[in-house]
């Protein structure tokens, strides 16, 4: 009933949800655009948050139901090219009029209950801006916006080489390992002993394992887990203990689980239980097996639901101290991984993909280490560094692309293509924010500033190698530090 019921009504809500934060992005965008110097982060943060947190409810959804991509891809494209613009407008010098043409489609779409008219007030904002990156988002943004008629465009976010570029391979390869371990240490232990009780474990833990290891901070997760077996092992010893006669035939033992089954109802819905009532359900059909299936092995109802129990158990050891993974890992790795892919442009000895694709495979990277900056709470790393960081990474990707564009041209002087050379140089084999990665930056500018001509490249180029340096610097000062000081990876900050 749920699966014909519920997609007309998740799609309004999902839509008036995505409509709902664009219109706090316009919003948002307008006040950048009215500001002198640079963004305020902690505004920026939260609908960043907010952003990332739909996000991650659309990826829920594309997993959880066929077919639901054709839904949430297009929205999903939505929020990054959205969350593209914001930054950009983050980044860009004050601009007045474009402002309040913001904060009035701001206004329009808070109170319309479509994307209507959002696609035409867009292009319009073309000619009112010469920053080529608010350009790019704003076409991006148009592309992905419905049109009027409601049908989705959809843009590709992957690179035309087809590259899984969204892929963690280390943490897969960890969880692969973490599975085959314990199933393995479980499955020797059943050789071992004989006992073949031991495969409800084995079955339960290996569920347990498998559908957490996506979750944000696992271990965590295990305490619903628990509950939620807890719960079913309860009512499984239950259920055959007093409801199932000793003689009764298959059809009668089913009906006798009927309320079990709608017990998983009120588990839903319940404030506290709700997430366990998965595990709950798993749980239950696995140790409720009716007698007349000549192939079940039986054995005792506690010992059986025991057994089931463990998993949950097992789960939290595994995720505890076998290739333990929360939001602040993840979130390292991630950075990690854009770290990388950004010193191969710096380094790589002719252009590599476009800026533009670039700057939106990173966003949607950036919404994903928003929503699990967002689930460390006050245990990991402050929202207003984590946005600093992707406000940086954003201004030294327009450096690197900026200084491989600049050596391609002609007419360029040696001094120049040797300041250039040694700050792609450095930024391609730096670890750390270190005096001599902020030299080479400044060197550039130096250089730039003999060589920029109003509206010349090398002018536009200067002023993006003046923002990093503004970003790296304030991002020193929410540190505690002076700039250049050597105190954190640039892994987490390139």
């Amino acid at each position: 009933l749920g699966y014909l019921l519920a997609p007309a009504s998740s799609r309004a809500e999902i839509e008036q949800k995505t409509r709902r934060i664009l219109a706090d992005i316009f919003g948002m965008t307008a006040i950048n655009l009215e500001r002198d110097g640079l963004a305020k982060v902690g505004q920026l943060y939260k609908v960043t948050a907010a952003a990332a947190e739909l996000s991650a409810e659309l990826a829920t959804l594309t997993s959880g139901r066929p077919g639901a991509h054709h839904l949430t891809d297009p929205l999903n494209d939505l929020l990054v090219c959205a969350t593209n613009l914001l930054l950009a407008s983050a980044r860009t010098r004050g601009n007045p009029a474009m402002a309040q043409a913001f904060g009035d489609m701001a206004a329009r779409l808070h109170g319309q209950p479509d994307f209507a008219g959002i696609h035409s007030r867009l292009s319009k904002l073309l000619p009112m801006t010469d920053d080529p990156r608010l350009e790019e988002a704003i076409v991006a943004l148009a592309s992905a916006i419905p049109d009027d008629d409601g049908s989705d465009r959809g843009i590709a976010l992957a690179p035309a080489d087809n590259a899984s570029w969204h892929s963690d391979w280390r943490g897969a390869t960890q969880a692969a390992a973490r599975i085959f371990f314990v199933t393995g240490a479980i499955g020797l232990v059943w050789a071992v002993t004989g006992a073949a009780i031991v495969q409800v474990a084995l079955i339960s833990s290996a569920i347990v394992i498998s559908l957490a290891s996506s979750g944000v901070s696992p271990s965590r997760a295990m305490r619903d887990v628990v509950i939620g077996q807890l719960i079913a092992a309860t009512v499984a010893w239950s259920c055959e203990t007093f409801f199932w006669a000793p003689n009764a035939t298959g059809l009668q033992q089913v009906a006798a689980m009927s309320p079990c089954f709608l017990l998983f109802a009120f588990i839903r819905s319940h404030r506290r239980i709700s997430l366990s009532a998965t595990d709950y359900a798993l749980t239950l059909l696995l140790l409720l097996t009716p007698t007349h299936s000549v192939y079940a092995q039986m054995f005792p109802p506690l010992e059986k639901a025991a057994m089931a129990a463990s998993g949950g158990v097992i789960g939290y050891v595994a995720f505890r101290f076998l290739f333990p993974i929360n939001a602040t890992r993840r979130r390292k790795m991630l950075w990690e991984m854009i770290k990388s892919e950004l010193q191969a442009i710096a380094l790589a000895q002719a252009g590599r993909g476009s800026a533009s694709s670039w700057r939106l495979r990173f966003v949607a990277r950036f919404l994903k280490i928003t929503h699990w900056t967002f689930h460390e709470l006050h245990s990991g790393e402050r929202p207003e560094i984590t946005m600093r960081k992707g406000l940086i990474t954003l201004a030294l990707g327009d450096v690197v692309f900026g200084c491989r564009a600049a050596l391609r041209q002609t007419g360029i002087t040696p001094d120049l293509r040797r300041a250039i050379e040694a700050a792609l140089n450095r930024i391609g084999r730096s670890n750390r924010e270190n005096a001599r990665l902020i030299g080479a930056l400044k060197r550039l500018e130096q250089r730039l500033s003999r060589h920029a001509a109003p509206g010349s490249d090398a002018l536009r180029l200067k002023e993006m190698t003046a923002d990093l340096l503004a970003q790296l610097d304030d991002l020193q000062q929410l540190r505690g530090t002076p700039l250049g000081a050597s105190v954190e990876a640039v892994p987490e900050t390139s």
